[in-house]
């Protein structure tokens, strides 16, 4: 069965000499890995398309019985081009996919978790403020998986989500950033961290946390 499929790019890695196997969010939540073979030829140097964190279109032939499924064909529609031009910015968009990679169960589907990393993205792409984006992500990650964050307890989730998936709310980001105006943003992420791991033990996979705090 061929399926067709906007996804998120959470990590890719070599398989043979030219092939890659790539790990995805698809737009309805589901997590797919998939293998794209001939990814590293010259010709198609399809491997720029499979970045960590693009945001491509993909069509793939599936089998229900596989668990890696075929590439067929496949487009870029966002690099986050500016992400990816300062580490201060690509370090946190990083954690955002690689919770999602390591956090999260391999059969995990959850079309939310979908919309909140990618606009987790969006946001870090045009936003300075991307620890507070980081904190949003955190703070509906923790939602959807069934757990409360104590250090959160005067900020309502539904604010956090509403944030999350507003298109224009560069000011509302700035007043939800204010809120930690007395505190240690740096030490604020640490905190909500290892209250996550106190329920996730997976979230200590995340290597690239190791970056951050």
């Amino acid at each position: 069965m061929v399926k067709k499929s906007q996804a998120i790019v959470i990590k890719s890695f070599p398989y043979g000499n030219s092939s890659l196997i790539s790990r995805l969010i698809l737009e309805d939540g589901q997590k797919l890995s998939i293998i794209v073979k001939g990814a590293k030829n010259i010709k198609n140097n399809k491997s720029i398309i499979f970045q960590s964190t693009n945001l491509i279109n993909i069509t793939y032939y599936y089998r229900e019985s596989r668990e890696i499924q075929i590439h067929k064909e496949s487009e870029l529609i966002n690099n986050f081009n500016h992400i990816k031009k300062s580490f201060n910015s690509l370090k946190y968009a990083l954690c955002v996919v690689d919770i999602i990679d390591k956090a999260t169960p391999k059969n995990y589907n959850d079309i939310n978790m979908y919309e909140i990393t990618l606009q987790s993205l969006n946001k870090i792409e045009f936003k300075e403020n991307y620890k507070i984006i980081f904190i949003l992500f955190l703070i509906a990650f923790s939602y959807h998986n069934g757990y409360t964050i104590n250090s959160f307890s005067n900020c309502h989730y539904s604010v956090a989500l509403d944030l999350l998936k507003r298109e224009n709310n560069e000011n509302d980001i700035s007043h939800f950033g204010n809120f930690f105006q007395s505190l240690d943003i740096d030490e604020t992420i640490r905190t909500i961290l290892m209250e996550i791991r106190n329920n996730i033990i997976e979230i200590s996979k995340v290597k690239s946390l190791k970056f951050i705090n």
